[in-house]
């Protein structure tokens, strides 16, 4: 895809005025996107760090717009930034593929401490959903068997329910709802106390 169509293909998308129907698209082209990427880089043998950052972040956006893709079908707001990200991941394409560069990876995950009783709330509802809670010094949640995608929205699904908050949409994204600090810190930053 050239740039320039990729600028037109993610505005087809953004500036739809029926928002469900363009997040279902949406999400069927970005699960589509990630694949041919992955058996690109796998039929030209390219196992470097630069490509396996780029193949998780095609995992990361297609993720996360089937994130927005349920919101917006519950009639909630979509995360907007997933546009501009998803123009960026298209364009990072010819340089991932292009050759050896090194890009430093950072980190979208909040670490920063959170009330017990929040913690608490949240690996409750995560045991309730996964069938075992995590463990006490747990990051990840991708290590936990049973997780997934789908999995990932029972969660925040039964956070915001039991918890009686919302998420707000640019929280959205997996780097944060696949760490317990990141949905920890979500539930905080809308408003939960327990």
């Amino acid at each position: 895809m050239e740039l320039a169509e990729a600028d037109t293909f993610v505005a087809t998308y953004a500036d739809h005025p029926d928002r469900e129907r363009a997040m279902r698209g949406l999400t069927l082209q970005t699960w589509l996107l990630a694949r041919s990427r992955r058996l690109h880089a796998a039929a030209m043998g390219l196992d470097t760090d630069p490509v396996r950052a780029h193949l998780a972040e095609w995992d990361a956006i297609a993720k996360q717009v089937y994130l927005a893709s349920r919101r917006v079908s519950a009639g909630r707001e979509e995360p907007r930034a997933l546009f501009p990200r998803l123009a960026e991941c298209l364009a990072a394409d010819h340089i991932a593929f292009s050759g050896p560069v090194e890009t430093p990876a950072v980190s979208t995950v909040d670490t920063i401490d959170v009330p017990v009783t929040i913690r608490d709330s949240v690996t409750a509802v995560i045991g309730t959903v996964l069938g075992t809670e995590p463990p006490a010094d747990a990051r990840t949640l991708g290590d936990i068997p049973g997780f997934s995608s789908f999995r990932m929205m029972e969660i925040v699904e039964r956070l915001e329910s039991d918890l009686g908050v919302e998420f707000a949409a640019e929280d959205l994204v997996p780097e944060k709802l696949t760490h317990v600090d990141g949905l920890c810190r979500a539930v905080v930053a809308a408003g939960g106390t327990r």
